[in-house]
């Protein structure tokens, strides 16, 4: 086959597909009814969903904000802005001790030992008079919650015949001299103290008895208090389980 030939058969060939293709672009375009249906709701209605989603997120978020701001001004509202000032006076009306009240913590020893002396006194010692001696009855109640295990042991140790304090006084009384109190662990301490009997003449009954107990403590607001429990025990610091035995 000659060139020319080879050339001729390239432009016919080169022809036909420009026309083919000029055919396809000269064709009509055919339409999806979905298709259209679907590009007009996106077209239409679009913007609306994307602009709904946006303020609903707003919203939310400035709920939030809202809800934050109103539990923090609650918060605040809520605490104290007095702060107590103590003047101490003698009894000439003089200032010995001022200042404003400090919080103190929780933990305080020196509150948890005092408690505890307190407390082992008011718990054995035997007065003669009925009045003290029921006033140490309800001062050791104070520090013993009704919930806790200690308050059976407590209630069970005077209900025994030789513990029952008003019958005990009739024959003889108890003085208590607590000699040492230190702490176990951090909720828990050990205490010694000493027991004096005398007669209801005040002759001595034998020699003094030495006895060591522990007692774990809490701190926090009981189930049943009452304004007198308050007054003994302000700070409201229980011991839930006692337990002791005699020193040879």
């Amino acid at each position: 086959m000659s060139e020319e030939a080879i050339t001729m058969e390239q432009t016919l060939a080169s022809a036909k597909m420009d026309k083919k293709r000029k055919a396809q672009i000269d064709a009509p375009h055919v339409r999806n009814p979905y298709l259209d249906a679907r590009r007009e709701w996106n077209e239409r209605y679009g913007d609306y969903i994307s602009r709904e989603r946006s303020w609903k997120l707003v919203a939310m978020l400035s709920s939030l904000v809202t809800l934050a701001a109103v539990v923090g001004l609650v918060y605040i509202g809520s605490q104290s802005k007095f702060i107590p000032f103590v003047v101490g006076v003698d009894d000439l009306g003089r200032a010995q001790a001022y200042g404003a009240v400090a919080p103190s913590s929780k933990a305080d020893p020196r509150i948890i030992k005092a408690s505890v002396i307190k407390f082992i006194e008011a718990w054995r010692s035997v007065s003669s008079d009925a009045w003290l001696q029921r006033k140490q009855i309800f001062d050791a109640y104070a520090f013993i919650a009704r919930a806790d295990p200690a308050y059976v042991t407590l209630s069970e140790y005077w209900q025994q015949a030789e513990h029952e304090p008003f019958a005990r006084a009739e024959k003889e009384t108890v003085s208590v001299e607590v000699k040492s109190v230190l702490p176990v662990t951090d909720d828990s301490y050990q205490v010694e103290w000493v027991e004096t009997v005398r007669d209801r003449r005040g002759k001595l009954k034998g020699e003094p008895k030495r006895f060591r107990g522990s007692l774990a403590w809490t701190q926090g607001e009981a189930a049943q208090v009452d304004e007198k429990a308050l007054w003994t025990n302000p700070f409201q610091i229980y011991f839930p389980t006692i337990a002791w035995s005699t020193v040879y």
